[in-house]
């Protein structure tokens, strides 16, 4: 599979702590090299503003989340935040 990560993503990740910024790497890694397939984090469908375009969340910490969408072949992440900061909590 192909990984597209949105400036958004990359900026909101750039600002996050230390410690979500090490997690958010392992998560990009991985999704890069294999994909969904055995990621070790856990992945939700979404409800409400975000069901219409099919989106999925990717918990990164108790409180840190990537949205994202498959289209083909392709994951595209593109949002990255906290709960308050998606309107997804």
């Amino acid at each position: 599979m192909k990984l597209e990560v949105h400036r958004v993503v990359v900026k909101a990740t750039r600002k996050a702590p230390i410690k979500i910024k090490v997690r958010a790497n392992r998560c990009i890694e991985h999704l890069q090299k294999f994909g969904l397939t055995n990621l070790p984090f856990r992945i939700k469908s979404l409800k409400g503003r975000f069901k219409k375009g099919d989106y999925w969340e990717i918990v990164i910490d108790k409180d840190y989340r990537f949205i994202f969408r498959v289209e083909g072949d392709t994951i595209y992440v593109r949002y990255a935040g906290t709960h308050n900061d998606l309107g997804t909590g």
